[in-house]
This record gives C-alpha cells, sequence and structure tokens, in this order.
C-alpha cells in the first residue's frame, strides 16, 4: 500500500479552526477558491468528502465521472423534523424544540420542522413563542459570555443574506401550505416524509412501541425518542434522497444500501441502535 495523503479546504472565512486539527496527520492545505474543482478532477485523488449545498455536490459528481470516478461523500444540508404526540412530557418537549431552532452554528441533524399533535396545538405554539423571545435576548451577542447561547456570524455576507431572507419573508411571504396541527399518524408521516433532505427525526411520546412502529415510516436515517440523540459509532451514518450521498460507519459492510434506520431512545446511554 503506498502512502497516504489527505488535502483539506477549509473554508476562507475560518482556515485557522480548520488547519489546527489536520497538523497531526500527513495532510496539505488548499486555501484557494479553485482547489475544490481542482481536487475533483484530479486522477489521483480517490475519496472526495463534502458538507455544503446542491449545487455544489452535483458539480463534483459531475467531475467525479469526468475523471476517474473516484468515491464522494456528500453532506448537502438538511430539514429534519419533530414530531410531538399529545402524550408527550411538553415540560422536556418544549425546551427541546426551542434549543433545537436556536443552537449555535449549523448542526446537520438539528429538527427545523417541528409537527405538533392538534390536541395541544395552541399550548405549545404559546409556549415556544415565549421561550424563543427570551432566547432571543442573546442571540449575536459576546461569544465570551456565559449567558451568549448563540454566537454571530463569523462573516458580514452570511449576515447580509440572512436579513435579505427576513426582510423577503416579511414583504412577499404567505402560507401557502403548512402551519396547520396534525391529527393522526398517517397524516404526519405522509407530510413528514414530503421532503428531499432527511438525516435525523425526533418523536416525543410516551408510547415506546409507536415510536418504533413510526420508525419504520419515516424517511429518516436516525430516530431518536424523547430527546436521545446518541450515535452509536457502529451504526451507519448518513441520509436520505439528497441529505448525503454514501453512508459512513457501516458495521453492516453495506455503504450503498438505502432505508436504513438507526432507532434510539431516551436512556439508552450507550446509544446502541
Amino acid at each position: 500500500m503506498g502512502d497516504l495523503s489527505s488535502q483539506l479546504r477549509p473554508s476562507p472565512v475560518a482556515t485557522l479552526s480548520s488547519s489546527k486539527p489536520a497538523k497531526p496527520t500527513p495532510s496539505q492545505l488548499a486555501l484557494c477558491a479553485e482547489a475544490g474543482n481542482a481536487l475533483s478532477l484530479h486522477m489521483d485523488i480517490r475519496k472526495i468528502k463534502f458538507p455544503g449545498s446542491i449545487e455544489v455536490g452535483k458539480l463534483i459528481q459531475v467531475a467525479e465521472a469526468k475523471s476517474n470516478l473516484k468515491c464522494a461523500t456528500l453532506e448537502l444540508g438538511g430539514k429534519s423534523l419533530l414530531i410531538n404526540f399529545p402524550d408527550a412530557n411538553r415540560d422536556k418537549a418544549l425546551p427541546s424544540a426551542t434549543l433545537f431552532l436556536l443552537v449555535n452554528s449549523k448542526g446537520c441533524a438539528l429538527p427545523t420542522r417541528l409537527y405538533v399533535h392538534e390536541y395541544f396545538a395552541d399550548e405549545f405554539a404559546a409556549k415556544l413563542k415565549t421561550m424563543v423571545e427570551a432566547r432571543a435576548q442573546s442571540l449575536g451577542g459576546d461569544p465570551t459570555l456565559a449567558i451568549t447561547r448563540s454566537s454571530p456570524l463569523c462573516h458580514y455576507c452570511q449576515r447580509n443574506v440572512v436579513f435579505s431572507y427576513i426582510d423577503a419573508g416579511n414583504k412577499e411571504a404567505a402560507l401557502l401550505i403548512g402551519g396547520k396541527p396534525f391529527s393522526s399518524e398517517d397524516e404526519v408521516v405522509k407530510v413528514a416524509n414530503d421532503t428531499e433532505f432527511e438525516l435525523a427525526a425526533y418523536v416525543w411520546t410516551a408510547d415506546i412501541n409507536g415510536a418504533l412502529r413510526l420508525s419504520q415510516k419515516l424517511e429518516a436515517e436516525t430516530i431518536s425518542v424523547n430527546e436521545a440523540s446518541s450515535f452509536h459509532p457502529s451504526a451507519p451514518m448518513g441520509g436520505w434522497k439528497l441529505k448525503i450521498t454514501d453512508r459512513v460507519r457501516d458495521a453492516g459492510g453495506n455503504p450503498d444500501a438505502p432505508g436504513t434506520v438507526d432507532a434510539v431512545r431516551a436512556g439508552d446511554k450507550s446509544g446502541t441502535p
């Protein structure tokens, strides 16, 4: 076997944090914007790993076909979900939903789609609004202060993009679909699976058997029940549809098989599926 090396192409706005962990391994840093295209087309590179947009992910796959059919693991965004059934522990489910929505930085498995049963939808929405407003007081604060839960965006261009979306939403957005509670398991499964991005799902319910039944219907790789979010190192880590195009950590020896489900319930500290 020949010598192994890796090429790291960090974000131009966060090069230092990416370069430090690369030092113990035989790596080379590629800091220019053109490096990604050159690496994807290089005939001597056998593996590409890329987290980012669908547009760039598609370009990488085109480069694979034009070069040496190298293997690529692509993580292309995510819109994971959180489902609250009427028998859920609301004292825990509500803070969990707030934390996931406002946690600092990117999280590939963070649920940004909330589904709430009609039995307590109004109560859930009112309390969620109160919690979000309280949490918003420290958004973008000094990252060195303990009270800051979400630090500022690292670049003014990103800030401008975020504000442009907020401004456009205030001026132009209208609710075309969604925004309503669900009334049955079949209904929530249908709307939950209506997306091209799915890595994880979070289910709050006292009915563990029902949660396990639901895990066979949801198009998500990891199903966490009642705040459990453990990922066992031997379990597959991937997604459905456009989320992740290659599975990693697959002890089953079949990284190409879609539809693998890893279900973890609260209280299982080992994260064993």
